[in-house]
């Protein structure tokens, strides 16, 4: 090792130290010299999976004098809100600001960013910038205590929040109570965004109808003995023309000119499972869904729709696998033609 150059070993931990940091750790471990080979390149992609891990891996970063270089994040810690193991105040305030500071100091160079639980910590809530993150999927976006657009719909500036101006690819991973208004909290905290991933997916009728409008497809001509009927509606979903949900919506995808590719992952639920209700908003949204699908596929829209059912709940064994995936340079969660990351490095 003595006879590499020191440069070398770096360019070849850069690559190695992408497991989560187990890597990084082990080879520190070994002697001083690895120990110093290693640290430019130490903190590359952290997983934090626990609450004592989260408190640690603060201090540490506390006591580390130089920037961390962390590109690669991914923060999966269980804080239970209720039930007999309750995290009581205190420690969830500690767990809150480590996890604060941890963002904090990973925010200028970090490029990937995973953040599993949905009770535990919310990003989008804070005002921390990160400049150079391109892809983000966290369980959902808390709800703005403000409205982006104005009441008049009038769209002739920029988002002025954009906590990720970088942003490419965002993945919701709990969309089962999905609002209308989450397209005004994707408009302003991500500008840039091209692709967006919503797992979970479950009776969410005005979803077809923002996606008609986003991707700019037609709708399906009725045919006469079509009228009104209940089973072909989702088919030729659409908001009301000239209707205040038509004119939001067409100011909001103004917001959002290079999103063009949504992929939607379905719950698929037991028929047992279902309320009438719910079984005819979800055969509503699907078909609404299915005949975006083909009209973008026949060239008749301006993006792509990606449709896939899955009967289990998007976990954390699958959100790690599609972060290390990421983070080797495949496509994680991704369909394939929206792999490509424009890769942007802290200087």
């Amino acid at each position: 090792m003595e006879r590499c150059p020191i440069e070398v070993w770096q360019r070849i931990l850069a690559f190695a130290c992408t497991d989560g940091g187990y890597t990084s750790c082990s080879l520190s471990r070994v002697s001083r010299l690895t120990r110093l080979v290693v640290l430019p390149v130490r903190f590359t992609s952290v997983e934090i999976n626990s609450q004592d891990r989260l408190l640690a891996f603060s201090y540490l970063l506390a006591r580390w004098e130089s920037r961390a270089n962390i590109r690669h994040l991914f923060i999966t810690v269980d804080v239970p809100l209720w039930g007999p193991n309750t995290t009581r105040g205190e420690r969830r305030a500690m767990l809150n600001a480590a996890f604060k500071y941890i963002l904090i100091r990973a925010a200028p160079t970090l490029n990937t960013l995973v953040i599993h639980n949905p009770d535990t910590f919310d990003v989008s809530g804070t005002d921390i910038r990160f400049p150079y993150l391109t892809d983000l999927s966290l369980p959902f976006i808390r709800p703005s205590d403000s409205p982006f657009l104005p009441s008049d719909y009038v769209a002739d500036t920029r988002p002025h929040k954009s906590l990720f101006p970088a942003l490419e690819r965002l993945h919701l991973m709990d969309s089962f109570n999905m609002r209308d208004s989450v397209w005004e909290e994707i408009a302003e905290l991500t500008p840039s965004i091209t692709t967006l991933l919503l797992s979970g997916v479950q009776s969410y009728t005005s979803l077809p109808k923002f996606l008609r409008v986003l991707l700019k497809t037609p709708v399906p001509e009725r045919e006469g003995d079509e009228q009104g009927d209940p089973a072909l509606e989702g088919e030729h979903a659409q908001f009301a023309p000239a209707s205040e949900e038509a004119a939001r919506a067409a100011a909001v995808c103004t917001y959002l000119p290079n999103l063009r590719h949504v992929s939607v992952q379905v719950h698929v639920q037991d028929d047992d499972g279902w309320c009438d209700t719910g079984m005819s908003g979800h055969g509503c949204m699907m078909n609404g869904l299915e005949s975006i699908r083909k009209a973008c596929e026949a060239t008749n829209g301006a993006g792509r729709l990606y449709l896939s059912k899955k009967k289990k709940v998007y976990g954390v064994p699958e959100a790690r696998q599609d972060w290390l995936s990421v983070v080797d340079g495949r496509d994680g969660p991704w369909p394939p033609e929206t792999s490509q990351l424009t890769l942007l490095v802290a200087k």
